[in-house]
């Protein structure tokens, strides 16, 4: 049993994390940055793949996993459908400064922004 790969109906191999359904759509398994495993599923494999009758046109399942695992690499949280928080770009936007400037990007964002916005109240 060793040795064996797994392969799909149509005899291509299959990369860890990636299974092929009883109803023919694949799917690809991976843990998201919070540690919760999250399923991406496809009709296609790869984008040379026909797309069956009746099925609207989507990413293929290579191409959803490229996506998947760069967003990973940059810290991006792609688990909500690719929906961040403007306190998550604001926490991202704030890891890669240095920490002196930081500070000040802090100070303008909660006493100018923040206020503008309505979320934070003017000093007085």
């Amino acid at each position: 049993m060793a040795g064996l790969k797994r392969t799909d109906n149509k005899g291509r191999i299959l990369k860890d994390g990636e299974s092929q359904r009883k109803d023919g759509s694949y799917r690809y398994r991976y843990t998201d940055a919070d540690g919760i495993r999250r399923d991406v599923y496809s009709k296609r494999l790869v984008p040379t793949d026909r797309l069956p009758a009746g099925c609207k046109d989507d990413l293929s399942l290579r191409e959803k996993e490229r996506k998947i695992n760069r967003d990973l690499e940059d810290g991006i949280k792609a688990a909500v459908e690719n929906k961040a928080t403007l306190n998550d770009l604001f926490e991202l936007y704030i890891n890669m400064l240095p920490q002196a400037f930081s500070w000040r990007v802090l100070y303008f964002v909660v006493s100018y922004i923040l206020i503008c916005i309505g979320i934070a109240f003017p000093c007085e």
